[in-house]
């Protein structure tokens, strides 16, 4: 496991102890195919009404990930009743044009039903919200401002367009 796979395990545990939720891991070098296996038929266990499957990692650009990411897809809708699955990208305010390929690879390997906005807060201004609208037919549904809870705000293309078109 590298240190960015490990920190992002361990960021991950914080924040479901910080919130009080369940996090499904296995060890280092686990089939993430399994992983997810385990995680539905623990949420079906014990009632739960929402999993998050954080897939961060699998570059569109290695193939072999891709193929990784549709396995998982594969699973869970094989385990998970028709109609309550999302699959949700996020995409970095920072990434610029490579957003739009990553987010034509997601789609076209499972399908991608919206998208989050992150690092906003960045000197990037997002503008790659619209080419990703308008190419990819994904809407946005959420934008993040910064690493707490309360920087997380509902998407709001109204004062999205606002922000991007101001003038300094």
């Amino acid at each position: 496991m590298s240190n960015i796979t490990a920190a992002a395990i361990e960021q991950l545990s914080h924040w479901g102890r910080e919130l009080g939720l369940q996090v499904i891991k296995q060890s280092s070098g686990a089939d993430p195919g399994a992983v997810i296996f385990d995680t539905i038929s623990s949420a079906q266990a014990q009632g739960a009404e929402v999993i998050l499957a954080d897939t961060a990692g699998r570059l569109h650009n290695k193939a072999h990930l891709v193929r990784e990411l549709a396995k998982i897809d594969k699973i869970i809708c094989a385990r998970v009743e028709s109609g309550i699955y999302r699959k949700v990208l996020i995409i970095d305010a920072t990434t610029g044009q490579n957003a739009l390929r990553q987010a034509e690879i997601f789609k076209e390997a499972i399908g991608v039903d919206s998208a989050i906005l992150t690092k906003y807060d960045s000197t990037a201004k997002g503008g790659i919200v619209i080419p990703l609208c308008r190419t990819c037919q994904i809407p946005f549904s959420f934008l993040c401002t910064g690493e707490e809870l309360n920087h997380i705000t509902p998407f709001n293309k109204e004062s999205y367009l606002d922000s991007l078109i101001e003038v300094s």
